[in-house]
């Protein structure tokens, strides 16, 4: 497997940090439950999870997942994080857009790791 293209410089937006981090935002108050039960990490480390981010896509290998018409792929990066309660699933979601080849968080969340 390779790395996800341009995971040197990836885009990661803080209202997509926050989305998963606001116990109070309306959509990602239960991703934000989930982070800090699993991890310990709520808004207040939201530094934590960006590091988290950058690291794993640079340490990890991705999978692209689809390409969609204009060209912007899709790529998936999974790597296994100690929690709290043993390990866990970290998987984030990315979009490549082919005119800066950069990678853009979609969407990240955690899953048990399945015995």
């Amino acid at each position: 497997m390779s790395k996800l293209p341009g995971h040197t410089e990836p885009i990661i937006p803080e209202d997509k940090l926050r989305y998963c981090l606001d116990p109070l935002h309306e959509k990602g108050r239960d991703k934000a439950r989930v982070f800090r039960s699993a991890l310990g990490i709520g808004l207040e480390e939201m530094a934590q999870l960006e590091r988290m981010l950058r690291e794993g896509v640079s340490e990890h290998a991705a999978l692209r997942r689809g390409t969609f018409r204009d060209g912007t792929e899709r790529w998936m990066v999974e790597w296994v994080v100690t929690g709290r309660l043993g390990p866990l699933r970290f998987i984030s979601a990315w979009s490549v857009d082919g005119s800066s080849g950069r990678p853009r968080l979609v969407s990240c969340y955690l899953k048990k790791v399945r015995a």
